[in-house]
C-alpha cells in the first residue's frame, strides 16, 4: 500500500523459470533469462479499475522462447489467470480480504 492507503498504480516482478538442468537434481535459476512482468491498475471511475499487463524481455528465457510467448498469449495464458482474479474479487472485494 502506498502513504494514501491506496494500492500502488503499477507493479512490475522478474518472471523466472526455475529448471533442473541436464545432470541435476536441482532446480537452477538463471538471471539471464528472467523475463519482467509489469502490471498496471488504471482507474476507470468509482469501482472500476483496467488492469493492464506487460510481459516483456520473453526471449530472455533462452531456447524456445517463442514457446513461452506462445502459452502465455494462448486463452489459456494470461487471460486465463486473470480470470482466476477477477472471479476471486467478485467473490471477496478488497475491502473485505
Amino acid at each position: 500500500m502506498s502513504e494514501s492507503g491506496l494500492p500502488p498504480a503499477q507493479a512490475v516482478v522478474e518472471d523466472t523459470l526455475a529448471a533442473a538442468r541436464a545432470g541435476s537434481d536441482h532446480c537452477v535459476v538463471i538471471v539471464e533469462e528472467t523475463s519482467e512482468v509489469e502490471v498496471r491498475f488504471v482507474p476507470e471511475g468509482e469501482h472500476r479499475t483496467r488492469v493492464e499487463l506487460e510481459h516483456r524481455h520473453i526471449d530472455r528465457h533462452g531456447d524456445g522462447w517463442e514457446n513461452m510467448r506462445d502459452a502465455v498469449g494462448s486463452p489459456e495464458g494470461w487471460g486465463s489467470g486473470l480470470q482466476h482474479f477477477v472471479r476471486r474479487l467478485e467473490r471477496s472485494p478488497v475491502g473485505d480480504m
